[in-house]
């Protein structure tokens, strides 16, 4: 027999069957509809019937994984405190570490304009960070929550261990800092944009703050430039990366 029908009648080549038992085993989860895996590592370079939409249901169950984690391991911990670990952790940085550890690049089925950046060192890595969430997006179609959960739990276990529930307090601008310098090997610039004097005898700073190689702009306003400055990077960190980090 040269292919292996899924749940949904479509079927997947015997040769491509051998590579999807193997990603399987990196993950340590069985498909019964191994269609859907397959599905989850193409890119829509390659065919219109692609990741995509796993990926949205992906990151969707990713954040609902790590958040009742979260909720349950730190019962004291305010939603703010909450949410910055989660974001640290449902992050790009954190996807393509754990793309990098499946070894998901030698995985993903693309078509031949991306096909040289897949082999290459330089890969453009919002390829590789979205196959994983896809991939968590297929597992939940698969299995249900009840599969997604441990496939998630374990893929981040390091992550998750790893936490410093003390490490959360630090200043939005340090956080911001520590990405920039991570992913750009830079730091943010902070721009006075403006300053006033308010009827009531206040000052207001206006602040922007500027990412190397980004066009995007963020501002924020204080009471003082140092308060500005935090707002500013706080604004950034949720415009680039969909929370507070």
């Amino acid at each position: 027999m040269n292919s292996k029908v899924d749940n949904n009648h479509k079927t997947v080549s015997k040769g491509l069957m051998a590579v999807l038992d193997k990603f399987e085993e990196s993950i340590d989860y069985k498909f019964k509809n191994i269609y859907l895996l397959s599905l989850a590592l193409t890119h829509r370079s390659l065919t219109s019937d692609s990741n995509e939409r796993l990926e949205f249901l992906g990151d969707a169950t990713f954040n609902l994984v790590i958040s009742d984690y979260l909720y349950s391991k730190y019962p004291n911990s305010r939603e703010g405190v909450l949410s910055r670990i989660r974001a640290r952790i449902v992050s790009k940085p954190s996807l393509q570490k754990i793309a990098g550890q499946i070894n998901i690049r030698e995985f993903i089925r693309v078509g031949m304009a991306e096909n040289k950046n897949i082999t290459n060192k330089s890969i453009r890595t919002s390829i590789i960070s979205d196959a994983v969430e896809a991939v968590i997006g297929a597992v939940y179609v698969d299995g249900g929550m009840d599969a997604a959960r441990p496939v998630v739990i374990n893929l981040f276990n390091d992550e998750l261990l790893a936490i410093d529930i003390t490490d959360v307090y630090k200043d939005y601008k340090t956080r911001l800092q520590e990405i920039i310098q991570s992913n750009y090997h830079s730091v943010p610039e902070y721009i006075l944009k403006k300053e006033r004097r308010l009827a009531s005898n206040t000052r207001e700073f206006l602040i922007q703050c500027t990412v190397p190689n980004r066009n995007e702009k963020f501002v924020g306003k204080g009471a003082s430039r140092k308060e500005a400055e935090q707002e500013a990077a706080r604004a950034t960190l949720h415009g680039l990366y969909g929370s507070l980090v």
